[in-house]
């Protein structure tokens, strides 16, 4: 089963995969991107790199939306949880998600070492990274790159 984000590039993303595999998806909260509520438009893609730096650097605080990239992380990590119960070890769960909210996560648990700005700004647009669960490694990753 596929799991998805409630966000519509997410649903597209997890349809359109669902139906290629034969498989059924859901949407399901918790899996949305990391709150910027409030932060309004940026005027370049750099000044939009840099906020997203401060999240990164600044963890607990509330730099960038209302939500830090640590409650992003929890939430994020709760509703894996909540989704894992329903599944033995072997089974594999694919989840569509967006970059800030898998990136906090995986920041919170110490799994990308080369730091969590460096591997955001590494992210293509799709990305398939693949993650140990419940210990949080990246274990594989595919790059779409169009």
């Amino acid at each position: 089963r596929i799991y998805s984000s409630p966000e519509h590039k997410a649903i597209l993303t997890a349809k359109l995969t669902a139906a290629h595999m034969n498989i059924d998806y859901q949407i399901q909260m918790g899996l949305q991107e990391q709150n910027n509520d409030g932060m309004g438009w940026f005027e370049s893609a750099e000044d939009f790199k840099a906020a997203v730096q401060n999240l990164f650097e600044q963890p607990t605080e509330a730099v960038f939306g209302p939500e830090t990239a640590v409650e992003a992380a929890n939430r994020f990590g709760r509703t894996l949880q909540t989704i894992a119960k329903n599944y033995t070890a072997d089974e594999i769960i694919a989840i569509v998600t967006h970059g800030r909210v898998m990136t906090s996560l995986l920041q919170a648990n110490g799994a990308v070492p080369e730091g969590a700005v460096p591997f955001w700004r590494s992210l293509t647009f799709p990305d398939c990274v693949t993650i140990s669960w419940p210990k949080i490694e990246i274990v594989g990753r595919k790059n779409f790159p169009f």
